[in-house]
């Protein structure tokens, strides 16, 4: 419980830059790796190579938490169309599960679209990613037939 209390008072949520690139990626690879997935830069994972133009500059979001110069959970928002999201890189380190960080990080990028005008947010996902799709379908997130990224089997759509 100690650990618990300092992990949620000493993390700092942030947008991320170019800089925090090699940190997301190393994240996300080590996220993947734990459930038996691939990262893969030049496929699926090619829109972490440049953070900025690829979500912020684009009309979107990446927010990172940070704990002692360590992020530990990441979370993009990328626009893929009038009035659509795509939630997307949403990941946690193991060691900081279970503390709210992931929700947070999800009510940051539902307020940013709000604020942006979002009609829907859309996201894939793998089922073997089951805190993930546990906390789609608790947000009410609805399934939709169309995946676009290969390494997910399950694809979802919120309206707002």
């Amino acid at each position: 419980m100690k650990n618990e209390a300092l992990i949620s008072t000493s993390v700092v949520i942030r947008r991320a830059t170019n800089c925090d690139a090699a940190q997301v990626q190393h994240l996300i690879a080590e996220v993947l790796a734990e459930y038996g997935l691939k990262f893969d830069l030049h496929g699926a994972d090619h829109v972490l190579q440049d953070l900025e133009a690829t979500y912020t500059n684009a009309g979107g979001l990446f927010s990172v938490a940070e704990l002692e110069g360590k992020i530990i959970a990441s979370v993009g928002l990328r626009r893929k169309r009038d009035g659509v999201f795509e939630l997307e890189k949403m990941y946690v380190r193991a060691a900081a599960r279970g503390q709210g960080l992931g929700r947070r990080l999800f009510e940051e990028a539902m307020t940013f679209a709000k604020a942006h005008h979002a009609a829907r947010i859309e996201l894939d996902t793998s089922s073997k990613l089951r805190e993930a799709v546990a906390m789609y379908e608790k947000y009410r997130f609805k399934p939709k037939p169309d995946i676009e990224v290969a390494r997910c089997d399950k694809s979802y759509y919120l309206d707002l």
